[in-house]
């Protein structure tokens, strides 16, 4: 048999979290997901490419993800977090010691080793995360993909406008960033809407609307990822349409006005599919294989359930280190039991040989020549920051899948550069969110999040349309109100409002986004109307561009 492309996808993100908190909330978030994720990746692509073992994976790094890698606050922050962090696991070896705890000592300073290690190599490539990712992606190990800007919900966006805002400064952030433009993108929460005559979810106009692939289009895009259920027609419609207004308005409307003969007939989530028809710039989609997803994500199946693996949520106080394994599924944190580093890198051993005979038993049942690949979808930081062996794994992976007769690991564009395209299909709304349609970003505990959503983004129209582009301090304030937007439109607030990880917070942000686009916009009105400037004016902006200093090349054309 032809071998079956293995395309593993991580997506790399965490909201903008400088200049707003560093514990509980904040800046805390992006040290740990440095320190347990992107460096530990890195440091294994380096390992495999030391050892000649070919690597091929894809990666998306957000937009705001790299602005933030590219801060001072960011590279100073966090040797001092990887400091503490050293302190602490001495401090805790020297009270297990004390304690005659003798195997917590020995893991206190497995700890301490583990971070020396961390803060050594982050000196030794100057700091710069973004420079060794893209030296990887030069060494073709990884294709780097690109997201929204800061990870806008796009089907939940109330105009076009918006939604080119978020790709156009993501192209350009990448440009930026790597020199090129990207080929794929990751949408966020795989969040998909096609062309249709919209309403929003509180009533109005009803307006035209492209599909999310026109947009991507428009900007050179090629490919992005659906999840499995979007060409199962029967599963998109979600289970919690009844429990929200809003949600059963876009649903109906979105019903009403989508025919789609290509789900009238089951279609394989191991094909890819050609979504807009463009002599240019098609745009082809990958679909998520549904069992290699749950083998990894699943809570009670899962790999990272396994009872010898790092307990992520026990942790000893001061410093925060974990000193405790898994378990078993319903024990409580005070019953956990003492973690077994020999016993964890064992595991991950016969993990990796699972999910490689899952591959294969996969690859051997694609007996139709257009099911070509196994795309598999993960968030980045379930590797070693969630689940802490997980790194090992995708390390032991690839290299038990050298020469394997099966299975040839392929990057995304690679993917559908080289396999047959099935054919045009009109896909259907969703996400791979709780339900597959948008009910963890629009409820009735996040519309009003919504509804400062919506007026920003039809103020900016309306400025952006009548902006004179030869006004200097115009533009700069409409640049800073952008930025604001951007950040306002984050999924990450609602998701966390929703799954109450970090409610108060994220409500927190919300505001604080939507409160200074009120007054920049109060400030640039008052400034067209009277063509005066005043030094509270300026020190406002001022101190907005210090704090939300995000995406310094702002082109208002995208919203355009």
């Amino acid at each position: 048999m032809k071998k079956k492309d293995f395309v593993l996808v991580l997506h790399m993100h965490l909201p903008y979290v400088v200049n707003h908190g560093t514990w509980p909330h904040g800046m805390d978030w992006l040290f740990e997901a440095a320190a347990e994720t992107y460096i530990p990746l890195i440091q294994m692509l380096d390992n495999l490419y030391r050892d000649n073992i070919p690597v091929s994976m894809t990666v998306n790094i957000t937009p705001i993800l790299l602005e933030q890698f590219n801060m001072n606050e960011f590279k100073e922050g966090f040797k001092d977090y990887l400091s503490n962090k050293i302190k602490n696991a001495i401090d805790d070896g020297i009270y297990f010691q004390k304690t005659k705890q003798t195997n917590l000592a020995e893991l206190a300073c497995f700890w301490e080793n583990f971070y020396k290690a961390t803060y050594d190599y982050f000196e030794n490539i100057d700091e710069d995360l973004i420079k060794r990712f893209k030296g990887i992606q030069e060494r073709e190990q990884i294709e780097i993909i690109t997201c929204a800007a800061t990870h806008g919900y796009f089907p939940l966006l109330g105009n076009d406008e918006a939604i080119r805002g978020q790709v156009g400064t993501a192209v350009e952030t990448y440009k930026k960033y790597f020199g090129k433009k990207p080929k794929g993108i990751w949408l966020p929460e795989n969040a998909y809407r096609p062309a249709y005559k919209w309403i929003s979810p509180f009533g109005g106009k009803t307006v035209n609307r492209k599909g999310i692939e026109e947009i991507l289009s428009e900007f050179g895009i090629r490919y992005f990822f659906i999840d499995t259920k979007l060409i199962k027609n029967s599963k998109a419609r979600g289970v919690y349409l009844d429990r929200f207004k809003g949600l059963q308005i876009l649903w109906k409307q979105f019903r009403k006005q989508y025919t789609s003969e290509d789900l009238k007939k089951e279609l394989s989530e191991h094909s890819t599919y050609l979504v807009y028809e463009h002599d240019k710039n098609p745009v082809y989609s990958l679909v998520r294989d549904e069992k290699t997803g749950s083998q990894v994500w699943s809570a009670k199946h899962g790999y990272p359930g396994d009872a010898n693996y790092l307990e992520f949520h026990k942790k000893k106080f001061p410093g925060g280190h974990k000193y405790w394994r898994v378990t078993g599924s319903g024990i409580s944190l005070g019953d956990k039991l003492e973690y077994d580093p020999d016993k964890a890198l064992n595991m991950v051993n016969m993990h990796a040989d699972h999910f490689l005979s899952l591959l294969e038993s996969i690859a051997k049942g694609l007996n139709n020549k257009n099911e070509t690949g196994i795309v598999a979808l993960y968030d980045a930081e379930l590797f070693g920051h969630w689940w802490f062996e997980g790194v090992k794994w995708i390390e032991l992976l690839f290299r038990k899948l050298y020469n394997n007769p099966y299975i040839d690991p392929t990057k995304g564009y690679e993917h559908i550069k080289k396999r047959p395209i099935v054919g045009h299909v009109s896909l259907p709304e969703g996400s791979w969110g709780q339900g597959g349609f948008h009910y963890i970003w629009l409820n009735d505990w996040t519309k009003w999040t919504w509804k400062y959503i919506y007026k920003a983004e039809n103020s900016f129209k309306k400025f952006i349309k009548n902006r004179d582009q030869n006004d200097k301090l115009g533009n700069k304030i409409l640049e800073q109100m952008a930025r604001e937007l951007l950040l306002l439109e984050s999924s990450d607030w609602q998701f966390l409002i929703s799954t109450w990880s970090a409610r108060d917070y994220a409500e927190d942000r919300v505001t604080f986004h939507w409160d200074n686009f009120e007054a920049l916009a109060a400030k640039y009105i008052d400034y067209k109307s009277t063509k005066k400037w005043e030094k509270a004016d300026e020190n406002l902006l001022s101190h907005l561009e210090k704090v939300d200093n995000v995406f310094s090349k702002i082109d208002l054309d995208n919203w355009g």
